[in-house]
């Protein structure tokens, strides 16, 4: 009799600890229980817009979708549908007959603001940059931006790389700007893993073609 006891509690305490396994999973999983939706997103993305609202999420997901890869495109934002979304990501799918470039997330509510983005960090950056090195790691964005700040616009100053702040970036290049009321050179960039160097602004480039421009016709004249 004493061997059924034993052999019932060890039963129960089996099934107890299985049901509380199943439970902390369950509960740690990730869901999204509301997304932006607009059909005709506003570029840049302006949740504030009248053409911007939130959508309950009966998937746990939120889903963004392009006919093109591109961070720039135009997107159409909402609740990802059943069967759409399996990982967080991008990739190539085909809906409704059309292959689309769909963006998904689950890893808080309103995550379809931006496209899902992988940053370098560093707060003192070696030099020359590595990513390879022990002081390089990469973070998510949830800004859709990363950027690279230094006090000095030379190429090879001391510089931290990571996320955009919210309102800082609104296209690639660089430029100076005022952060945290230091007048700082910022780098912007919307691609994974971007802000590895300076990228050259475009009224940088149009002054560069003019100084040549410049010495070619010096040169013609001598």
């Amino acid at each position: 009799m004493n061997i059924v006891f034993i052999i019932l509690s060890l039963i129960t305490t089996y099934i107890g600890a299985a049901v509380c396994s199943n439970a902390t999973e369950i509960s740690a999983e990730r869901v999204s229980n509301y997304c932006y939706y607009c059909s005709n997103c506003p570029r840049p993305f302006n949740p504030a817009s009248p053409y911007v609202t939130t959508a309950p999420s009966n998937t746990g997901w939120c889903a963004m979708m392009s006919a093109t890869s591109s961070p720039d495109g135009a997107y159409t934002r909402g609740v990802a549908q059943p069967g759409l979304c399996f990982s967080s990501g991008c990739s190539w799918k085909t809906v409704a007959g059309r292959r689309t470039w769909v963006c998904c997330c689950n890893n808080q509510d309103l995550c379809n603001a931006y496209v899902p983005l992988t940053c370098y960090y560093c707060s003192t950056c070696p030099r020359p940059f590595r990513s390879s090195s022990m002081y390089v790691t990469r973070v998510s964005s949830t800004t859709g931006w990363c950027a690279k700040m230094s006090s000095s616009s030379l190429p090879d100053e001391i510089s931290t790389r990571g996320i955009a702040l919210p309102g800082l970036c609104f296209s690639n290049g660089c430029s100076w700007k005022n952060v945290a009321g230091r007048s700082t050179w910022v780098c912007c960039c919307n691609r994974d893993f971007c802000n590895t160097g300076i990228s050259t602004s475009k009224p940088m480039l149009s002054l560069l073609a003019a100084a040549l421009m410049m010495v070619i016709a010096v040169f013609k004249n001598i």
